[in-house]
């Protein structure tokens, strides 16, 4: 250490002063890449972020808005097949034969005309038509639902109690 300080006492003032710049420059350029830039980088991504679910809730309220109008231009079936089958049979029957992940689904029969599923993880874009399709081929009607966005944009969990007409 007292090397250091003979060798700047031994320095002109010159050299000094350019070392001391050298110094403040070095500091300010260490200071941008280790705090600045990594933040303005965060920054970026959670507005990109912020906007992908921003579209996501447009497409969804879009959605919303056309469903009440959906039902009402196609009433519900009245099959004689849909009555003679257990709601949780019909239900998961119907389960198989979609794009949804029902090995994440849990099913649960509430009454003989009353079912409670919970999805885990479901497309919104899945779901929503899915839902539609057993109201109007199958006379199960959405008696209440419950959805939590996920981290996986698009995707949502789920909470459905589907009751027979």
């Amino acid at each position: 250490m007292n090397r250091l300080i003979e060798l700047w006492q031994e320095l002109a003032s010159r050299e000094r002063l350019l070392l001391m710049v050298l110094a403040t420059v070095l500091l300010v350029g260490l200071s941008y890449q280790m705090v600045w830039a990594p933040l303005s980088e965060a920054i970026n991504v959670e507005k990109q972020r912020r906007t992908a679910l921003q579209q996501s809730l447009l497409r969804i309220e879009k959605i919303m808005q056309q469903l009440p109008a959906h039902s009402v231009e196609q009433p519900a079936a009245t099959h004689d097949d849909a009555n003679l089958s257990p709601l949780v049979a019909l239900i998961d029957a119907s389960l198989k034969q979609t794009e949804l992940n029902i090995e994440t689904v849990r099913i649960q029969a509430l009454t003989t005309d009353t079912v409670e599923l919970e999805f885990e993880q479901v497309a919104f874009d899945n779901l929503i038509p899915w839902l539609a399709t057993l109201e109007q081929e199958q006379a199960v009607l959405v008696a209440e639902i419950i959805l939590q966005q996920n981290e996986k944009i698009g995707m949502v969990k789920a909470k459905i109690n589907l009751a027979r007409e």
